[in-house]
């Protein structure tokens, strides 16, 4: 497997905004932001909740688009910050025309400012926070503007509509290396299953 992120090297450190909205778990917000401080080296700060917008809302499906809420956190980021926010309800997006309503995990574009993920498909088959984190470190390598990643364990993988986050064990080295020189301070090897909480 080729790892197409060979060539991002571009030094850019920034603060890091968690910005949840309301109903998202408090718990999962500590823990994100925990990570968040021990694996990145720039400045890490998390607002006060917010009501998700009215405007973001597909009655049909009962949940929201996915792109109306990225480019209304896209107006609340500062120069110098990169936001992720964080929903607990279930997002979907047009992919295309067969699939007008795709449900997802998360949503960036690249490179980007911003970033969002739900917690509402990661924990549909009751999985752990940790698989809330891999998903927030592929949405911000994709803010860094990472494409997706043919390695099988990278963080970087494209799930194509599934959930692979059980056999992704940490960014591989273009990656990681990629996501290091912009402030970021993964180890040659992270396993998550090493890891004690």
């Amino acid at each position: 497997m080729v790892c197409g992120n060979e060539g991002t090297d571009g030094a850019e450190t920034n603060a890091c905004v968690i910005q949840p909205f309301e109903g998202f778990p408090e718990s999962d917000i500590q823990y994100l932001e925990r990570r968040l401080k021990e694996d990145y080296t720039g400045a890490v700060e998390v607002r006060k909740a917010i009501p998700l917008p009215k405007s973001a809302f597909y009655p049909p499906r009962s949940r929201y688009r996915a792109d109306t809420l990225l480019a209304f956190l896209k107006r609340r980021v500062a120069d110098g910050e990169r936001l992720i926010g964080l929903a607990h309800r279930d997002m979907s997006y047009a992919q295309d025309s067969m699939k007008p309503d795709f449900g997802i995990m998360g949503m960036s574009t690249m490179p980007s400012k911003a970033c969002i993920i739900s917690s509402r498909r990661v924990y549909k088959n009751g999985v752990k926070q940790d698989h809330l984190y891999k998903v927030e470190l592929h949405k911000l390598g994709h803010v860094r503007g990472l494409r997706h990643c043919a390695e099988k364990t990278c963080y970087l993988r494209d799930a194509n509509g599934g959930n692979t986050l059980h056999e992704e064990t940490g960014f591989c080295a273009p990656c990681k290396k990629s996501m290091n020189v912009a402030g970021w301070r993964f180890p040659q090897v992270v396993s998550f299953t090493d890891l004690r909480y």
